[in-house]
């Protein structure tokens, strides 16, 4: 209906206009117009004025065309329903292919894709926790795997939506905190900022800090691959960091006496 195209139009100019005014004040921090997906026939309802199903293409114009300057961080919301019924086929596309095809259209544009909500309500497939979990882990995997530059999960100890949505870590779904922190890795050394911080796998590292002994061996490295401390650079103790020790004499940095002579590797 032309309403629909009017408020198309005035959220459109509103955006523009906010992200005009706040530039004057900060020419640094991201700006998103907080949009949701597009419907399904954003672009024919906003064209023709019919519900016909857009295309991949058109689906991506609608992103572009609904985040206009100077908005640099594009913003999309997923659920699983969000990909029903789209592109006129009887599969639905799957997140990881919604996210990769939005981030594509905004790159073109010199922006950043912000997947502003995701989540899955305790209410989906009848309730099912089994595929609950299945469909967030998915949804969650597809964002620390793919093209997403900033998500956020929804909805975080909101009280007014406790039956189907709120994630608290005293309430039943307090499981998808867990899983988001073990998604996040700041310093990407390859453990998760959960893992670091809470000492899951054994000491507690520096999230921000990929090398926190500084010994030069990453903490996944320290801890997954040589089984030394990655809280001490030099871990036997025997004055040779554990670096060298693996990468420069071949010594065991577990043990300060790897030939068993009663002489410490460091004094050898």
């Amino acid at each position: 209906a032309a309403s629909d195209v009017d408020k198309r139009q005035m959220v459109t100019v509103a955006a523009q206009a906010f992200s005009e005014a706040v530039r004057l004040h900060d020419p640094h921090r991201p700006i998103t117009p907080g949009h949701s997906m597009p419907r399904p026939s954003q672009y024919h309802q906003r064209t023709e004025g019919t519900w016909g199903q857009d295309t991949r293409a058109q689906y991506q114009t609608s992103i572009v065309d609904l985040t206009p300057d100077a908005n640099n961080l594009a913003s999309i919301h997923y659920y699983p329903e969000s990909a029903a019924n789209r592109f006129g086929e009887g599969a639905p596309p799957t997140v990881t292919e919604l996210l990769e095809l939005a981030h594509t259209a905004v790159r073109a544009q010199n922006k950043a894709l912000f997947l502003g909500e995701f989540g899955i309500s305790a209410q989906a497939y009848g309730g099912d926790a089994t595929q609950i979990e299945a469909a967030f882990r998915t949804t969650l995997g597809a964002v620390r795997q793919g093209p997403v530059d900033l998500a956020a999960v929804w909805v975080y100890d909101h009280s007014g939506q406790d039956a189907d949505w709120n994630i608290h870590p005293d309430n039943a779904r307090g499981w998808m905190l867990e899983a988001v922190g073990r998604a996040n890795d700041t310093d990407g050394d390859g453990l998760s900022n959960y893992d670091e911080v809470t000492g899951a796998l054994g000491p507690v590292t520096d999230p921000w800090n990929p090398d926190t002994d500084g010994d030069g061996l990453t903490d996944h490295e320290e801890i997954h691959t040589y089984g030394t401390d990655p809280t001490r650079a030099d871990t036997d103790g025997d004055g040779l960091s554990d670096y060298d020790e693996i990468h420069v004499y071949g010594t065991d940095p577990r043990n300060p006496d790897t030939d068993g002579d009663g002489a410490e590797d460091g004094w050898e």
